[in-house]
C-alpha cells in the first residue's frame, strides 16, 4: 500500500522520462486507455486518442458521448525503451504513443532515433529533420547542401545554391523569371529571363509580350523608325527635285532657257576684236511656241570652242553678233 502511495506521489508531482505531461493531461480521457497525446495543442480536455475519439455519426455531444467510443483495452501498454528520445518543453519532437513501439515509425537515416514525420499527405519514411519541407511533399532532403531543407524536386535548380525553388519553377526566386509561369533561369543581377528580359544594354524591365523590348525603348524605337522613314522622304524628294531640275527647263513667262549653258563664251566679230560675254546666254530658236538654245551654238557653249558670229536661228546663215534676240 505504502507502494502504491509512492508511486501515486511520483505520478502526480513528477513527470516520467517518457512522459512529458502531469497525470491529468498524459494519457486519453478513456478510463483505463493510456495513449498521450501527440504534442501540446489546443485540443479540448479531457483529450482522447485516435481510437477512442467520437465516432463522426453519433449523435451525441463530447459530454454524453462515452457511449459512441470503444472500448479501452483492459491492460495497459509496455513502457518504452530507455534510449526513445521523449521531448519536453517547446520542442516540436513529441511522439505518439502508438508509435513509439513500431520498428518501421523511426526515422530510416542510419543513427537517427527520431519518429518519422506525418503530414496531411501521408507518413513520411524520415523525420522532420529529415523530409522535404515542402508542403505535402514526403521525400528525403537533399544531400547536395548541408542546409538544403526540401528534396531534390523542390530545391532550386543551380547546383551551388540550397534554397528552395519558387511555385511551379524549378529555381528559386534569387535564379527564376519573375515573370508569370515562368520557370527559367535568370542571371543574379537580373529580374527576368532572357524571354522577358528587354534586349536593349543594360535595361532590366521587363519586356512587352510578344516584343524584344519594355515599354520605354519600344516607344524609343517606334520614333525613331518615324524619324528615319520621314528622312527617307525628304531625301527622296530632294533627288526627285534635283533630277527635274538637272533633264528639264526652268519655266518662265517671258523666256525658257536652260540654266545649265550659261558659259562664258569667246566672241570673235568680223573686224578681230576679241570681247567676252560671260553672262551672255547662247542663241536661241523657237520651237512650238518656246525658245530653246540652238543646238549648233548649243555643244559650242559647252566645249568653249570659238565662234566667229552667231548662226542664224532660220537659215544657219552666219551673221553678226546679236545682243538679243527677237521673235
Amino acid at each position: 500500500m505504502m507502494i502504491e502511495v509512492a508511486e501515486e506521489k511520483i505520478a502526480v508531482n513528477e513527470i516520467r522520462i517518457y512522459a512529458p505531461y502531469c497525470h491529468h493531461h498524459a494519457t486519453c480521457g478513456v478510463p483505463g486507455c493510456f495513449a498521450t497525446p501527440d504534442r501540446l495543442s489546443n485540443k479540448t480536455l479531457p483529450w482522447y486518442c485516435n481510437a477512442r475519439q467520437r465516432r463522426q455519426n453519433s449523435p451525441l455531444c463530447e459530454a454524453h458521448g462515452e457511449d459512441a467510443r470503444d472500448e479501452a483495452p483492459s491492460y495497459p501498454p509496455e513502457e518504452p525503451p530507455s534510449n526513445v528520445h521523449q521531448c519536453v518543453g517547446d520542442c516540436t519532437e513529441h511522439r505518439h504513443s502508438n508509435k513509439v513501439f513500431q520498428p518501421d515509425s523511426f526515422c530510416r537515416l542510419p543513427g537517427c532515433n527520431r519518429l518519422r514525420q506525418t503530414k496531411e499527405g501521408g507518413e513520411s519514411e524520415w523525420c522532420e529533420n529529415h523530409t522535404c519541407g515542402s508542403y505535402l511533399c514526403l521525400r528525403k532532403r537533399s544531400d547536395r547542401q548541408p542546409s538544403m531543407t526540401t528534396c531534390e524536386r523542390h530545391s532550386c535548380g543551380v547546383e551551388r545554391c540550397d534554397q528552395a525553388a519558387q511555385g511551379r519553377s524549378n529555381f528559386c526566386r534569387r535564379h527564376g523569371c519573375e515573370a508569370d509561369n515562368c520557370g527559367q533561369y535568370k542571371e543574379a543581377q537580373s529580374w527576368y529571363c532572357n524571354q522577358h528580359e528587354c534586349q536593349r544594354a543594360r535595361c532590366l524591365n521587363k519586356a512587352v509580350p510578344g516584343t524584344d523590348h519594355c515599354p520605354r525603348h519600344l516607344e524609343e524605337s517606334r520614333k525613331r523608325e518615324e524619324e528615319k522613314k520621314v528622312a527617307e522622304e525628304r531625301e527622296k524628294e530632294k533627288k526627285e527635285k534635283k533630277k527635274k531640275e538637272s533633264e528639264g527647263y526652268r519655266r518662265e513667262p517671258r523666256h525658257c532657257y536652260q540654266t545649265a549653258v550659261v558659259t562664258p563664251l569667246v566672241i570673235v566679230d568680223e573686224d578681230g576684236v576679241r570681247s567676252e560675254y560671260a553672262r551672255e546666254p547662247s542663241p536661241v530658236c523657237r520651237r512650238g511656241g518656246l525658245r530653246y538654245p540652238y543646238p549648233d551654238c548649243l555643244d559650242d557653249a559647252h566645249t568653249g570652242r570659238v565662234h566667229r558670229g552667231y548662226y542664224d536661228r532660220v537659215g544657219n546663215n552666219r551673221c553678226s553678233r546679236r545682243s538679243c534676240w527677237d521673235d
